[in-house]
Formats: structure tokens, C-alpha cells, sequence
């Protein structure tokens, strides 16, 4: 991850490497992880800013649940503990924020 600083604001970049991908050297190597087990929960109340972030994960053969708000957020953590490997929220949601959360 590499982290950069802009005008006060921060901003991530993280690269992920794609599930599949194999070595094809003569030695021998571990297995790559593949990411087709894991699940991601992202919440965001922007559609759009949602469908951006769930598809570049879909991207990488992550499993993906989209949700709308911190309150729906909630109510499916609860209904699915320890379901989840990763949550990515928005901080800035009406209600309850990604803090909250």
C-alpha cells in the first residue's frame, strides 16, 4: 500500500493481485492465494461510488455483498457473524457514519 499526501487530503492506493494468476519459472513455487473465498462487505449511501468499488473487487474474484447504508450494514453483520472477512465503508453517510459503524 502506498499512502500519498494531497493539499492536507490523504488518499491509498492498494494493488491487489488477481486470483489465477501462476508462475510459469521452472522452480518450483507456493500455490497463489486465490481470493475466491473471501467476503467483502461494502457500504456506501453514492450507487455509484458502490458499483465502482463492488465491481473492481468482482474484478478480482472476491464475493462481494453491496449495502446501502450503516444501518442495513448493521442489521446484516448481526444476521451474519463472522461472515464477513473485509468490510470497506464511506465515512461520511447520513445517520450513522462509517465510524459508527
Amino acid at each position: 500500500m502506498k499512502e500519498n499526501e494531497n493539499m492536507g487530503a490523504k488518499t491509498f492506493e492498494t494493488y491487489l493481485k488477481m486470483a489465477g494468476n501462476k508462475h510459469t519459472s521452472n522452480q518450483s513455487s507456493v500455490a497463489e492465494p486465490t481470493f475466491e473465498a473471501i467476503q467483502v462487505m461494502v457500504v456506501d449511501d453514492d450507487v455509484i461510488c458502490l458499483s465502482i468499488v463492488a465491481g473492481m473487487l468482482k474484478t478480482f474474484k472476491y464475493h462481494v455483498v453491496t449495502v446501502k447504508s450503516a444501518e442495513d450494514a448493521l442489521g446484516t453483520l448481526r444476521s451474519r457473524s463472522n461472515f464477513f472477512h473485509l468490510i470497506i465503508t464511506d465515512v461520511h453517510m447520513p445517520v450513522m457514519d462509517g465510524f459508527e459503524l
